[in-house]
């Protein structure tokens, strides 16, 4: 992986500006107004769906939970760029430094409980969880197959590129791009028993439970593109094992990211080019689903599989798929990210030079805000359980990383 928490990207790829969503799908959008976040209870808490509800309090000088500062969080790493991954358990850790702004670097890469407590030294740039205790290690053009329970490792024949993507059930999605050609790309599923035919396409997401496959298929013709154009094209669901065509949103001026599965790997989110907006696909049924005209950042889903979308004016609002008036939080980040489960979410404000705001965590129903000691640099970072929080902070002249404590 990268020294930040994000998959890395190909080369040919570029970054987009702000998406504006919109689903393809006509329905009657109410006004937005300050409401609650709707959130399902704990198992056994004997409040129906419908009716629990979570607000979380807008940030302020005063948490509403814990005592304010580093007290809150356990370092874990500090250099001039740091990162770290959660095993999809949410058991172990895996933290990385960064010495310099440069390919030779110092590197360093620790293996961690889900304390925080040193297991041992990693030799390697990157790791890639593949499930709860393997993991492949790459250093320069090798990779090594490793396991948390043991010090040995097993060389494996083909790399891993940096934008592998793993479905933490022992698959490993690897692409192979062509630079200048996006449309050629292609990739393999690797386990440990062999890898697939090459398939056409950019494996984009994994649903929680490993069985769907997110592929974006590019149109753009070969050849070079402007600064800051983003190529366009159209989405498949694969089925895993087997490859075989799910569903599809065949229309051509879709983007590959932001990209997700809700956690049933039922529905998956997608965006158009620009601000045309985000679609919501059914998986199961074929079809695009509400909601429309939903305007913000990168989207997250909750436990109930409603559709969670940050505004830059630091509010969230909910989008249920079945219709439900749409409600707004106002005041908790322009950033939100989820655990695979949705039982965590995490508002946050996004890297500025004002963005000095608190950090929002709803976990079961019961929000905790806490105040960070610098500016967040990525998106934090969540175990798949939502029992972990991670985030990377600026402070001073070094990134750190920071482990919430309980």
């Amino acid at each position: 992986m990268p020294e930040t928490a994000e998959r890395a990207r190909p080369a040919w790829r570029r970054v987009p500006a702000p998406v504006v969503a919109i689903s393809a799908v006509t329905v009657v959008v109410v006004a937005l107004v300050g409401a609650t976040f709707i959130l399902h209870p704990p198992p056994g808490s004997g409040a129906s769906p419908s009716s629990a509800v979570s607000t979380p309090p807008p940030p302020s000088s005063t948490p509403s939970a814990s005592p304010s500062g580093v007290g809150d969080w356990q370092a874990l790493a500090a250099a001039y760029a740091v990162g770290a991954s959660w095993s999809p358990d949410g058991e172990w850790l895996a933290v990385w430094g960064r010495a310099g702004d440069g390919a030779s670097a110092e590197r360093h890469l620790r293996l961690l409980d889900s304390a925080g407590k040193p297991v041992r030294e990693l030799t390697g740039d990157r790791l890639l969880w593949v499930d709860a205790t393997r993991f492949v290690l790459s250093r320069g053009d090798a990779s090594l197959l490793g396991a948390v329970d043991s010090t040995d490792s097993t060389p494996l024949p083909t790399p891993f590129p940096e934008a592998a993507l793993s479905n933490n059930h022992g698959a490993v999605a690897l692409p192979s791009v062509e630079e200048g050609d996006p449309a050629a790309t292609t990739f393999v599923v690797w386990t440990q028993t062999g890898a697939t035919p090459a398939v056409t396409g950019l494996p984009e997401a994994w649903s929680a439970d490993g069985t769907k496959l997110a592929v974006w298929h590019s149109t753009e013709s070969e050849g070079p593109h402007g600064i800051g154009s983003q190529e366009t094209g159209w989405i498949e669901v694969l089925s895993w094992p087997g490859l075989a065509s799910l569903a599809s949103v065949k229309e051509d001026s879709l983007v590959s990211e932001p990209m997700s599965f809700d956690p049933s790997g039922r529905y998956l989110v997608v965006s158009r080019l620009g601000f045309d907006g985000y679609l919501v696909l059914d998986t199961v049924a074929g079809g695009l689903v509400g909601p429309s005209w939903v305007t913000g950042f990168t989207p997250a889903w909750n436990s109930a599989s409603e559709l969670l979308v940050p505004a830059v004016d630091g509010s969230v609002t909910t989008y249920s798929l079945s219709g439900k008036p749409p409600v707004t939080t106002r005041g908790v980040g322009n950033g939100v990210v989820a655990s695979a489960d949705g039982s965590t979410l995490v508002f946050h404000f996004t890297s500025s030079e004002s963005a000095r705001g608190p950090v929002t965590v709803v976990r079961g129903g019961v929000s905790r805000t806490v105040q960070v000691p610098g500016r967040v640099e990525s998106v934090p970072v969540v175990s798949a359980d939502g029992s972990g929080v991670i985030i990377i902070c600026l402070a001073g002249n070094e990134q750190r990383a920071l482990l919430l404590v309980d």
